[in-house]
């Protein structure tokens, strides 16, 4: 993976399994996912649900992303 970020700014982010946590670093680096905001706070949700919609920006903000470059 080309890219990481920290996951630290998420409360969360030590539910994400450690077989994911590159992936998750590497899609918020590369703005695909920025967590869901609940509560005044953003989180991941590693264990949560996507719905269609979640999923639908996801891909489009991965496609984004390699189009820009």
């Amino acid at each position: 993976l080309s890219k990481s970020a920290s996951l630290q700014a998420f409360p969360d982010a030590d539910a994400v399994s450690t077989y994911a946590v590159a992936a998750f670093q590497w899609a918020t680096a590369m703005h695909i996912i920025s967590g869901v905001k609940s509560n005044n706070q953003v989180t991941l949700q590693p264990a949560g649900h996507t719905t269609r919609a979640q999923a639908a920006t996801i891909v489009a903000n991965f496609i984004r992303s390699y189009q820009l470059k």
